[in-house]
C-alpha cells in the first residue's frame, strides 16, 4: 500500500473502507423506470375484494371497471349513455359489430298520446 492515499469525501480511511465480498460495496439498486401503460396492467390486473348483495367477491381491477361502467350505462343519464357509446367505439369497435345484430329498438305510444311514432322505414337497414 502506498503512503500518498488522500483521505476526503468520498475517499474513506482504508481501515473503514468496505471488505472484499461485501454486497453494500455495490451501492444501491438502481430504480427501473415503468411506463404508464405498464402501470396502468399492473393496476387493472391487481385483485380486489368487492361486496356484491351479501358476499364478498374477489375481480381484478379492471373487471370491476368495466361492471361499473356498464352499471353507469344502464342506470346513468342520457350523456353517459353516449360517452359509454364513444368510449366502445374508439376501443373496442369489434365488440359493436357482433352485437349489432342483438340490439332491438321499440316504441311504444302511451295511452292518450297524440304523438305519432317514427315511420319504421326510418330504422330499416340496407344489407
Amino acid at each position: 500500500m502506498s503512503d500518498d492515499y488522500e483521505v476526503g469525501r468520498g475517499k474513506p480511511p482504508r481501515e473503514h473502507q468496505f471488505k472484499a465480498g461485501n454486497q453494500a460495496a455495490r451501492g444501491r439498486k438502481k430504480r427501473q423506470s415503468i411506463s404508464l401503460p405498464e402501470m396502468l396492467e399492473k393496476a387493472f390486473n391487481r385483485r380486489r375484494q368487492i361486496k356484491r348483495g351479501g358476499e364478498i367477491v374477489s375481480m381484478r381491477a379492471g373487471e370491476i371497471m368495466i361492471e361499473r361502467f356498464v352499471q353507469m350505462m344502464t342506470t346513468g343519464s342520457p350523456r353517459e349513455l353516449v360517452m359509454m357509446f364513444s368510449l366502445i367505439e374508439k376501443h373496442a369497435p369489434k365488440f359493436l359489430e357482433q352485437h349489432a345484430a342483438e340490439i332491438a329498438i321499440t316504441y311504444q305510444a302511451a295511452e292518450g298520446t297524440n304523438i305519432d311514432l317514427p315511420p319504421s322505414d326510418l330504422w330499416e337497414t340496407d344489407k
